[in-house]
């Protein structure tokens, strides 16, 4: 596998298959985890369906229904939302990266993300998931309050996850059992081993960090504004990006269904 800077190119499948066998997996003792997702276009950035389609409509949910849930059952469906699609089994990123025949003859390309490893129950979800329902621009200590009476969460760990992930929002793994309750036991976001990446709201965080004198008196100066998503940033010094190019997409599926037992079908995405 070829390295340009802190990217790569698979050149044969020799180096396809040093991929599934783990070249960026973490170790087992690691706190982090690795994620993929395969997109058959390079030239494609990060982007959620809702920011793809220029819209801004996200779900109005009212205050005592689960914000993931109703998020993560639409992103399966196929409505616009926030959340962006990853796996944890690289097989199934190169399995979606080299199968859609629009894109058969361009280049093709994984992402790889490491993050801890949170799930669906954690408040790092709940908390984000509270960007989706901001009708109005508000400041940190305002949207704050809000959240903490409604999760009895302390202000200052809502706070402290609010900053981290305005910075550069993060990934959610669902437990089995989420899985489970949502679609059954055989639904492909379960054969595909799919986690989502959330990001937060546009705001003015970039830019008050660059003037560390006007972070204090609790970040005040920072305004979240309402069904605007942030731009995702990926840090290729620490998530490297791996190119495929279209002439080894044939080869790929092949080797995936002869030796993995990977295909459309087996996924869930046809009958």
């Amino acid at each position: 596998m070829k390295k340009i800077d802190y990217n790569y190119v698979i050149e044969n499948i020799e180096d396809v298959i040093e991929l599934i066998n783990g070249k960026y997996e973490e170790d087992e003792t690691s706190v982090f985890k690795s994620y993929y997702r395969g997109q058959s276009n390079a030239e494609w950035l990060l982007t959620p369906k809702i920011a793809r389609q220029n819209s801004t409509l996200e779900p109005s949910i009212s205050t005592d229904e689960d914000i993931f849930t109703i998020l993560a059952q639409k992103q399966h469906y196929g409505e616009n939302t926030r959340l962006l699609d990853f796996t944890r089994d690289v097989k199934v990123a190169l399995y979606f990266a080299c199968s859609e025949k629009n894109n058969i003859e361009k280049d093709a390309k994984i992402f790889v993300y490491k993050y801890d490893n949170i799930t669906e129950n954690s408040k790092y979800t709940k908390i984000a998931c509270e960007f989706s329902q901001l009708t109005q621009a508000t400041n940190v200590d305002n949207f704050s309050a809000l959240i903490s009476n409604k999760y009895d969460i302390a202000l200052d760990d809502v706070k402290g996850i609010i900053f981290s992930i305005l910075d550069c929002g993060f990934m959610v793994t669902p437990t089995n059992a989420f899985y489970e309750k949502m679609f059954g036991f055989n639904d492909r976001i379960r054969e595909q081993k799919g986690c989502f990446y959330i990001p937060a709201n546009q705001s003015n965080f970039t830019e008050i960090k660059r003037l560390p004198r006007l972070l204090s008196d609790s970040y005040k100066h920072v305004i979240i504004q309402p069904k605007c998503i942030s731009p995702i940033i990926y840090d290729i010094s620490n998530n490297p990006t791996i190119l495929i190019p279209y002439r080894l997409k044939s080869q790929i599926l092949k080797l995936l269904l002869k030796d993995y037992n990977i295909s459309a079908k087996t996924l869930g995405l046809e009958s």
